[in-house]
């Protein structure tokens, strides 16, 4: 078989890039043909509908540190526009700071066996009863069919899905970025926890400034292998938590270090990448947690911007 030179491999891979980019270009005029203009106004999303009138987004994460973040900061973030995630309608702070966008990303709210399932329900019941101001919740297409969501009745919520699929074979990351700025895909690698899926929507919504709060990343120091039979312990708990014994029965469960620190390190590597989707999207990105392991965006005291 005749090996293809690299500088022709090169070639290639420019003109299918080349491809990719005017075909996003046409995209955009939507007049290639009927069925092609249906599969591109499906996979354009309706997120790209909404515009930010603010120049600012605080996005809260849960960890632990949140609840001193709230403690000295809770009068900036009434004045701001704030995203939420996961399971923080159980906190009070829900009613109190009635957050403008809500994501969720945790596959136990497709699983109506699962061992979270009363948070699930608690978690959709209190949106559910609790909302009295215009919320919009963001949930990735694959929970449609299977999720908890589908039981909020209140008017003043409104379900908004957005895209996970991934372009895999893409190699040039400023297509990507222009592709994930309409939501037709989403950034390879950034769809590993709820955090990076806020900040995405938050950079994809037209904030310039966007910080994050609660964004502890701090699970290494929350694990301990048991030196009788190594079994992984945990004592993670989320700000609306008690901190918990160290237990078995954890998100570790089944896990090996291997496979933990491997997992950490997509987490920061996705941290990474999402840094370089803001400079694309001309925003800042910045750590304003009272704690955070996370060392790529530019630190700000919670106040002090």
């Amino acid at each position: 078989m005749r090996e293809i030179p690299i500088f022709d491999g090169i070639l290639k891979l420019h003109f299918v890039n080349k491809v990719l980019l005017k075909f996003y270009e046409r995209s955009n005029n939507l007049r290639i043909n009927d069925s092609l203009d249906r599969a591109i106004n499906e996979s354009k999303s309706e997120i790209t509908k909404i515009s930010s009138q603010k120049e600012k987004i605080y996005v809260l994460g849960n960890g632990p540190s949140l609840r001193e973040s709230l403690r000295v900061g809770i009068k900036i973030l009434k004045q701001n526009d704030l995203i939420c995630v996961n399971y923080f309608s159980q906190s009070d702070m829900f009613e109190n700071l009635k957050p403008k966008y809500y994501v969720v990303l945790d596959p136990h709210f497709t699983d109506k066996n699962s061992v979270e399932k009363q948070n699930c329900i608690l978690t959709v019941k209190r949106i559910n009863e609790k909302t009295t101001w215009e919320l919009i919740i963001f949930i990735p297409d694959f929970m449609k069919e299977w999720s908890y969501f589908k039981e909020i009745t209140n008017p003043y919520v409104k379900i908004i899905y957005f895209k996970t699929d991934c372009i895999d074979f893409l190699e040039d990351e400023m297509i990507e970025f222009k592709l994930a700025m309409d939501n037709r895909f989403f950034l390879k690698g950034c769809g590993i926890t709820v955090l990076h899926a806020a900040i995405y929507l938050s950079l994809t919504l037209g904030y310039r400034k966007v910080y994050i709060i609660g964004a502890d990343h701090s699970w290494h120091v929350d694990v301990r292998v048991d030196q009788n039979d190594n079994s992984l312990l945990s004592n993670y708990s989320h700000f609306y938590e008690e901190k918990r014994d160290w237990s078995r029965q954890s998100a570790f469960h089944g896990f090996s270090m291997t496979s933990l620190f491997e997992s950490w390190v997509s987490v920061f590597k996705g941290h990474e990448k999402l840094k370089r989707y803001a400079d694309f999207c001309k925003s800042e990105i910045y750590n304003a947690s009272e704690l955070s392991w996370i060392d790529i965006y530019e630190r700000k005291k919670l106040g002090s911007e």
